[in-house]
């Protein structure tokens, strides 16, 4: 089979695809749904040390997640509150929890993004520098009393995020166009989404527990692929609810 294929994976990059908030994609991320940033910078060093001939053998046909770090772990609203904080917002004055999805597949923290930089060494931003000049930017405009007055105020975000909803794939437009696969996508149901509430009724923003839990892929996953045995492939096969049929490796 082919030898050298990887598979590199990341919950969100940072600075953002220009124009994506733009985009009804801002409706799919529920409030308190994770994420583990990495940076734009950082993720080309990692696709571009990938290609070099240093690479260890041992990193080829496997999955990897791809993050700048445990420091760049963030609750959506937690990372909005830091963008918005130059402009003197908070994610509650922005936007509507009964807008959001309440399922998102792709927002996690990992367990084990250390072991891609440990192979391509790519990490080289400091967190906390990072932020800090992204907020001393808007700061900076903001000090200026004819560049503060143009910039946008919580109602008028408020209106650019209903005329987003109207778009195709946003919130408005797929209950106003009766688009069940949507609405049951993001919601369950129409009965699921008329119950989550406001936040003047009470929904609550939180910061989910940093407690490691592991999936159980059916076989020992410490073992390195030269020592896997048929066990290990009997109870890999059960897992993804097959069967295997062969009696030795």
């Amino acid at each position: 089979g082919l030898k050298y294929w990887v598979s590199i994976r990341q919950t969100g990059m940072h600075p953002i695809k220009e124009g994506a908030e733009n985009e009804p994609i801002i409706f799919h991320q529920p409030p308190n749904d994770v994420m583990e940033w990495s940076t734009a910078i950082e993720s080309g060093i990692a696709m571009a040390n990938l290609c070099e001939d240093w690479v260890d053998e041992s990193f080829w046909r496997k999955a990897y997640n791809l993050s700048s770090g445990a420091k760049w772990r963030y609750a959506n609203w937690e990372f909005t509150n830091i963008n918005l904080a130059p402009l003197g917002l908070k994610y509650e004055d922005v936007y509507d929890p009964r807008e959001m999805a309440i399922f998102n597949f792709h927002g996690q923290w990992f367990t084990d993004s250390k072991l891609l930089d440990d192979y391509l060494h790519f990490r080289c931003v400091d967190h906390d520098a990072y932020i800090a000049g992204m907020n001393e930017e808007v700061e900076a405009y903001m000090a200026n009393p004819m560049i503060a007055a143009m910039m946008p105020n919580a109602e008028q975000m408020r209106a650019k995020n209903a005329q987003i909803g109207h778009k195709e794939g946003g919130f408005h437009w797929m209950f106003e166009n009766n688009k069940e696969d949507y609405i049951k996508a993001f919601f369950g149901s129409r009965e699921r989404q008329a119950q989550i509430k406001s936040f003047e009724e009470g929904y609550k923003l939180y910061r989910p527990s940093e407690k490691e839990t592991y999936l159980d892929h059916g076989y020992d996953e410490s073992k390195p692929t030269s020592e896997l045995d048929i066990n290990d492939m009997e109870g890999a096969a059960k897992f993804r609810g097959g069967e295997c049929l062969s009696e030795s490796m």
